[in-house]
C-alpha cells in the first residue's frame, strides 16, 4: 500500500514542476531568439554602410547620385530572422560637427560618414523583452581610392 501513494505522491510533484520548467524553457528560447535577430540586425546595418561607404568613395556613384536602393537591398538581402522593407532603412551622410542630412546628398563623399539606420518591428511572447519596435545603425567613413598606395 505504502508503494502506491509513493508513485501518486510523484506524480503531483511533477505535475507541479512542469509547468515552472516549461515556462523556463520557453523564456531562454525566447531570450535567444530576441538576441539573434538583434545581432542579425546589427551586422545587416553594419553590412549596409559598408556597402555605401566603399561605392560612394572608392571611385564609385557618391554624391548627389548615390543609388540608397543598393543600400536598402544590402540590408534586406543580409537581415535573417526579420522581415524588413525599404521605408525601414534610412541612409544619411554626416560630416564632422554630427550634421546628418539624408542621402542622396553631395555631402555623401569622403571625408564624411555614411549612416544606416535600420527600424524592426519584434514580437515576442514572453513580457522579458517587450514587443515593440526596435532600431539600430551603423557609421562608417566613406572610403576615398585618391590615397596614396591605393
Amino acid at each position: 500500500m505504502r508503494a502506491s501513494r509513493s508513485r501518486g505522491q510523484n506524480l503531483v510533484e511533477f505535475g507541479l514542476v512542469l509547468p515552472i520548467l516549461i515556462i523556463t524553457m520557453l523564456g531562454i528560447t525566447d531570450f535567444g531568439l530576441t538576441y539573434f535577430i538583434r545581432g542579425s540586425v546589427d551586422n545587416a546595418a553594419r553590412e549596409g554602410a559598408r556597402y555605401a561607404a566603399v561605392r560612394a568613395g572608392a571611385g564609385g556613384t557618391g554624391g548627389a547620385s548615390m543609388n540608397v536602393a543598393n543600400v536598402q537591398t544590402r540590408v534586406i538581402n543580409t537581415v535573417i530572422g526579420v522581415s524588413l522593407s525599404p521605408s525601414d532603412i534610412t541612409v544619411s551622410c554626416c560630416d564632422d560637427t554630427n550634421t546628418c542630412v539624408t542621402a542622396p546628398d553631395p555631402s555623401c563623399v569622403p571625408p564624411n560618414r555614411v549612416k544606416v539606420n535600420v527600424q524592426y518591428r519584434l514580437t515576442t511572447f514572453w513580457p522579458g523583452p517587450a514587443s515593440g519596435t526596435y532600431q539600430t545603425s551603423s557609421t562608417m567613413r566613406f572610403e576615398s581610392s585618391d590615397q596614396p598606395g591605393e
